[in-house]
């Protein structure tokens, strides 16, 4: 192996041990000290806003999509070209919430994925700070 190839593999390695998150859904988390996991639950929690946020983005193109359609066909109806232009909003508005949807789920998994991940964590700190924990 040559140099640069074992550089791109550290890399590569670096790159994908620095999101904290995964690492507990793929490890066991009682590997990590309690005030790592707190720090953790903090950051997932400042994530998982951000994460139900662009989902009701998502959800929110996808709900207009058909909108598109209805004034297309109205238009279409009426014999008006200009509101046969809307029917090209319908695939855009689906086409732009795939793409978003595949780009969500690349980067944080599924929600259910990405709630249990939040579980994990928050359960581990409750048992961790009960008082029968020892």
């Amino acid at each position: 192996m040559n140099d640069k190839h074992i550089n791109r593999l550290l890399s590569r390695i670096e790159k994908e041990c620095q999101d904290d998150l995964k690492l507990v859904y793929q490890l066991d988390v009682n590997y990590f000290d309690t005030e790592f996991l707190e720090s953790l639950y903090e950051k997932w929690l400042e994530h998982r806003k951000q994460v139900y946020h662009q989902y009701k983005y998502l959800i929110g193109l996808v709900a207009i999509a058909p909108v598109f359609l209805l004034i297309g066909g109205i238009g279409n109806w009426l014999d008006n070209n200009f509101f046969a232009t809307f029917i090209f909003g319908f695939p855009i508005f689906l086409l732009v919430f795939l793409i978003g949807m595949l780009i969500q789920n690349k980067k944080y998994g599924s929600l259910k994925q990405y709630e249990h991940t939040g579980k994990i964590v928050r359960s581990e700190l409750q048992r961790r700070y009960n008082k029968m924990y020892i």
